[in-house]
């Protein structure tokens, strides 16, 4: 993600113009601050380059984070020449199960990280170490938007933090240079990711590629916003192949000088002798032409044939062969509606929606077949999303919580139905969990590990066995069994594949799982006893997340097309496939450097506050012209945001302000808000029987107090404020002791107490061109 690239200011003479987009801006900077619990205690750990600031409990993270920080830093501005001159602001924080990551240049460099790792079939899944792929991708970001050079330089020097014409350039550029520099300076990365090259092949065999004019903006159809990271990373990795990484660094110190930002194609040809669009076909054609010749090699082994169950696309899967296996239960995230799980026959038939979920968190039917386990998010103490198990009673439609604040997802159920296995998330980290349905009592088999994550855990079909997928530090995963009885731990594929998403056949003398040891994902076998692999499929483009059905009739998967996933279903037996193709080999990972001791000391959110730029304005009062500035800040963990504008009358001389302040210090969050104007008013007074204009100063004061409690799909919000209008005349009002009684405005102050809710649930979904319901 990128932050503000471009701040144009404009003059507005009129003030009621001019309150709007004021009340806008501060509307904007208090939105743009995430809400983190205020109970929280803060540290900043400073660097050579960066100042990270932590909560409680991520002190050891925050200093792995620094040394990855420090090394991609110096990595990054040698190849884009440029190294950033003050201090980098991190945030650190662990308040969702997401992971990701962004990073802005105003008002000051700032790198948010969230340190929760990516889920299994993330387009981030691809990964040796993910604090470092996402810093590395930050940095990046920040460098190339921090590079500013020519007229614009000089621009910044007179406002301060204004313009940043890299930051203007389209998102695929500017993702696709993050992309690739994440995979060169890593062993893993998308760039090496089988996901994500699966995307770009099954696009170009579909002839479905995405134009340059479409990832202008966001496009409707899959994979939506992700065709940024896919085709700018890949194009970027072109370029870099095809021209050197000089070529880059040159692009993105020329565009750093230009004060027209929409030049992006001139600057193209003065660096790389043509224009952007001409090189993406050029590197379009190249594509095709891989696809190609990736399919006639399959094409000559055999592609195993398959019956679809789904034909929606975007995220259909999970699917999970029900006791009887006459059912499967799936994952279905649409573009017109609320995901939910669904229930469809194995002919593809009564496809059903079984109950609605916030987020896709795995499911497991249980033997006897009368309850789903499910996992998904929920708002905790109002500032976390973390995800839950809950049960489904098919019978009677109830849904009840089994979990509270375990950040637990991907659960699969024992033939008894008494014990679950799943995952819970950690900072950057994960354990492998088995919870008693009895006593509701956890316990951990396999606690965190810096260096191994688990994923998909699953149950033997006598409930003895536990299977799973664990990351390796150099990249890739590889898939281990554990006896639960004797807690002994045995590995069953080895390499630095991407080995996925096992599963036990009828009789646990065999594991399936999906992998890319072909640079394909396709459906493998592995022996527990002899450790013989075979692969079970042939497929074009990729599948996975395999579950046999308990009679041996077949196997449920997801299969990968050009609109998204899908549920699909091959039959049993499958004979076993030969291959020459491989996937291409990880270069050395990168080795974790030693951790030093950095400066640790409170957060203290004052530095942060102070103004980095500001812009000129331009009004008018009763007696002319105004003009002033207009300064804001926002501290680093966005407890305080302010505006201030200041505007001026020479002559004669007034002076007016609008000031704004927003504050999450404690619950619940505080806005201010005070103004000083003069109006101008035909008509207010009546002078010896003759209208009579008035000018009146007005000074307004305003505090509100609110308290959110919200869920996933709701927002709530109970308020109280207070809003206080003072007036005086600033119009000298002539009084003759012959006049009349002359009729004067009323300048009483006056105030408000407000006092309700504010609450709204509405649905939009990607297909809704507005609110559907709520």
């Amino acid at each position: 993600m990128t932050g503000l690239g471009l701040w144009r200011p404009c003059g507005l003479k009129a003030r009621g113009l001019w309150s709007c987009l004021f009340a806008g801006m501060i509307l904007v900077l208090s939105s743009q601050a995430t809400a983190y619990d205020p109970a929280l205690k803060w540290w900043t750990m400073t660097t050579d380059h960066f100042l990270i600031h932590y909560h409680d409990g991520e002190r050891e993270l925050a200093r792995r984070l620094a040394v990855d920080a420090e090394q991609a830093l110096e990595k990054i501005s040698t190849r884009l020449g440029h190294m950033p001159e003050d201090r980098i602001v991190i945030v650190l924080t662990d308040f969702t199960d997401s992971a990701n990551g962004s990073s802005s240049v105003l008002p000051y460099n700032l790198v948010n990280i969230l340190a929760s790792l990516p889920g299994d079939m993330s387009v981030l899944n691809d990964t040796d170490d993910h604090i470092r792929i996402v810093i590395t991708h930050e940095l990046t970001h920040t460098v190339h938007m921090d590079t500013v050079t020519s007229i614009p330089h000089w621009i910044n020097m007179v406002l301060g933090r204004t313009l940043y014409p890299n930051g203007a350039q389209p998102g695929w550029f500017t993702e696709g240079l993050a992309v690739q520099t994440e995979s060169a300076l890593s062993s893993a990365g998308r760039i090496r990711s089988s996901l994500f090259r699966m995307y770009l092949r099954t696009a170009a065999l579909a002839d479905r590629f995405a134009t340059l004019d479409e990832m202008g903006g966001v496009p409707h159809q899959w994979p939506q916003a992700t065709v940024w990271y896919l085709y700018g990373g890949f194009f970027m990795q072109y370029l870099t192949e095809r021209f050197g990484y000089d070529a880059i660094r040159k692009l993105s110190l020329k565009m750093s000088g230009m004060l027209i930002p929409w030049s992006l194609n001139l600057v193209a040809k003065q660096v790389l002798g043509q224009g952007y669009p001409k090189l993406y076909r050029q590197w379009r054609k190249k594509v095709f032409k891989n696809a190609t010749d990736t399919l006639a090699m399959i094409s000559k082994e055999g592609i195993t044939a398959f019956r679809p169950i789904t034909r929606r696309g975007q995220i259909q899967w999970e699917p999970r062969v029900s006791p009887g296996s006459s059912q499967i239960l799936y994952f279905s995230a649409p573009t017109d509606g609320w995901p939910c799980l669904k229930l469809v026959g194995t002919d593809g038939k009564d496809d059903r929606c079984l109950v609605q979920v916030n987020s896709d968190g795995g499911a497991a039917i249980t033997a006897d077949g009368s309850r789903i386990i499910f996992s998904q998010a929920h708002i905790e103490k109002q500032f976390y999303v973390y995800s839950d198990l809950y049960c489904l009673e098919l019978e009677t439609g109830s849904v009840h919580r089994l979990t509270h604040g375990l950040r637990a997802h991907e659960p699969d159920v024992d033939a008894s139905g008494h014990n679950i296995v799943f995952v819970s998330n950690g900072l950057a980290k994960n354990s492998l969990m088995l919870m008693d349905t009895r006593s509701m009592k956890t316990s951990t088999l396999l606690a965190q590990d810096e260096l191994h994550h688990y994923y998909t855990p699953r149950f033997s079909p006598d409930g003895s066995k536990v299977v799973f997928s664990r990351s390796r530090p150099d990249g890739g995963r590889e898939i281990f069994m554990l006896e639960l009885g004797t807690k002994k731990l045995r590995q069953l594929t080895h390499g630095r594949f991407m080995d996925l998403q096992p599963a036990f056949m009828p009789g646990a003398k065999t594991v399936i799982f999906s992998s890319d040891r072909t640079g394909i994902y396709n459906l493998y076998s592995v022996d527990i006893d002899s450790g013989d692999m075979k692969r079970l499929t042939n497929v074009v483009t990729g599948a996975f997340q395999p579950c046999p059905a308990p009679d041996s009739s077949g196997i449920a998967f997801s299969i990968y097309g050009p609109d998204g996933f899908d549920i699909a279903w091959v039959d049993l037996p499958l004979a076993a496939k030969q291959t020459t193709m491989e996937r291409e080999p990880r270069p050395p990972a990168v080795l974790q450097q030693p951790k030093p001791s950095y400066q640790v000391s409170r957060y203290n959110p004052l530095p942060s506050l102070l103004p980095r730029a500001w812009f000129p304005t331009y009004s008018q009062d009763p007696w002319g012209s105004t003009f002033g500035l207009m300064f804001g800040g926002q501290d680093a963990i966005s407890r305080l945001a302010y505006l201030v504008n200041l505007n001026i009358n020479p002559e004669p001389f007034q002076v007016y302000f609008d000031a704004s302040l927003w504050a999450q210090v404690l619950y619940p969050s505080l806005a201010l808000y005070a103004s000083r104007h003069i109006y101008r008013a035909p008509n207010r007074a009546m002078v010896n029987d003759t209208a009579w204009s008035i000018d009146t100063r007005e000074l307004t004061f305003y505090a509100e107090l609110s308290f959110p409690f919200s869920s996933i799909r709701q927002y709530n919000s109970f308020f109280i404020n207070y809003d206080l209008h003072l007036y005086d005349s600033a119009t000298p009002i002539p009084r003759d002791p012959l006049d009349l009684e002359p009729v004067l405005p009323d300048d009483r102050a006056l105030a408000w107490i407000g006092l309700g809710w504010y609450g709204t649930w509405t649905e939009r979904y990607l297909d809704s061109i507005s609110t559907e319901k709520g």
